[in-house]
């Protein structure tokens, strides 16, 4: 089992729970394709990781203030004020320079057990243990505007151009769900949000 805050051998860092919604969307996603496709679901955990224990102490504590002052008036008029100082110097009201913006960069890290071969039905169990470890990563840069918007605007691309491929009516779906069958992963890779598998071991 893994600590509140851990090594990895998979991220060069420390590790904890990331507590935003992308594990439940993650897990909308699992349920919708089961329903509907009828798709064995996977277990899902997020993370994230900071460059040393230091900072990933230092988050902790930055994150306990904002939960106590986000709970009263004053506390989120404090936090509205300044937020320099509340976010570490991570967020302010004149927003990021385009130099600090251009040398921004992010990665995501996904690491998937399970088993080579596939069974007939999504209820079925295997008997052995999982024989095979695929790890990808999605990157870019500017995560907060650049790739943002471009995943935005290429979303709503796909929602004119794709909407044979995308299931249902309409409603509220996942990003997985809505768009897993489109060319959404093709088009980020050539606006330089980049989907790699780094490697595909079986045992």
């Amino acid at each position: 089992t893994r600590g509140l805050i851990h090594r990895s051998s998979l991220s060069e860092g420390w590790s904890m729970i990331f507590l935003g919604s992308d594990r439940s969307v993650a897990l909308r996603t699992q349920r919708f394709l089961y329903e509907k496709y009828k798709q064995r679901p996977v277990q899902v955990q997020t993370y994230v990781t900071f460059k040393s224990l230091f900072s990933a102490l230092a988050a902790i504590v930055l994150g306990l203030i904002f939960a106590v002052l986000a709970r009263w008036e004053c506390g989120r008029n404090l936090l509205l004020k300044y937020p320099t100082i509340f976010s570490g110097g991570y967020v302010s009201h004149e927003g990021g320079k385009p130099e600090d913006l251009e040398n921004c960069h992010f990665s995501i890290t996904f690491k998937a057990e399970g088993w080579s071969e596939k069974l007939a039905e999504c209820t079925d169990k295997h008997e052995n243990s999982p024989n095979k470890v695929l790890i990808t990563k999605v990157s870019g840069t500017d995560p907060g505007y650049g790739a943002t918007c471009s995943m935005l605007l290429l979303s709503a691309v796909m929602i004119l151009k794709e909407s044979n491929k995308i299931p249902g009516n309409g409603g509220v779906l996942s990003p997985g769900a809505a768009f897993g069958k489109t060319s959404l992963i093709e088009e980020l890779n050539k606006r330089d949000v980049r989907f790699e598998v780094v490697s595909s071991l079986q045992k």
